[in-house]
């Protein structure tokens, strides 16, 4: 009954949302990227068993987060009804939870604490310099693929997905599972 609803408006809706939506997918892949250089600089030649579960869990983040983010607004998108307030609606409590993570951290976090982890970021500085402009284009690319898998995925959805057992082996399918 979605299909039905989906118009040309409606689809520039969606694009318009996804390109906001895209905005913090790219931003947290770009922070993880970050934090994993500015990691791998204090771990070198070091074995930090706990310092190796942070880089594994950063990678996830860069990686595996912006897949699970768009199997998540996917879900949201067409579990609910198709009208201009649920899709903005959806649109911005992904990105909500996307950015809970920065906003709970200036909330928490001292002065003094974010100072030092500031001057830890500024002793990678120059590892960090270089990797800062291949990562920006790296991301960018992460953002829109993601996009583009979104918008398609709304696309195929109805055509492919017949009943709700589908609908889980069609999410499954999408994420590479």
């Amino acid at each position: 009954q979605n299909n039905l609803k989906i118009n040309g408006i409606t689809w520039l809706i969606i694009l318009f949302f996804a390109l906001q939506w895209m905005l913090p997918v790219c931003h947290e892949i770009e922070e993880a990227a970050h934090e994993e250089i500015v990691l791998k600089h204090h771990l070198k030649r070091s074995l930090n068993g706990p310092g190796k579960i942070i880089y594994l869990a950063q990678i996830l983040r860069k990686y595996v987060l912006p897949l699970f983010t768009t199997g998540a607004t996917l879900v949201l998108l067409l579990t609910n009804e198709l009208s201009f307030q649920n899709i903005i609606l959806n649109f911005l409590a992904i990105s909500f939870i996307l950015e809970a993570d920065n906003v709970i951290a200036a909330l928490f976090l001292s002065d003094e604490q974010k100072r030092m982890m500031q001057s830890a970021a500024n002793d990678a500085d120059g590892e960090l310099s270089g990797a800062v402009r291949m990562a920006f284009f790296i991301t960018r690319a992460q953002g829109f693929l993601c996009m583009f898998a979104l918008i398609l995925s709304i696309n195929i959805a109805e055509k492919v997905v017949t009943n709700c057992e589908g609908f889980l082996f069609f999410l499954l399918h999408l994420i590479g599972f």
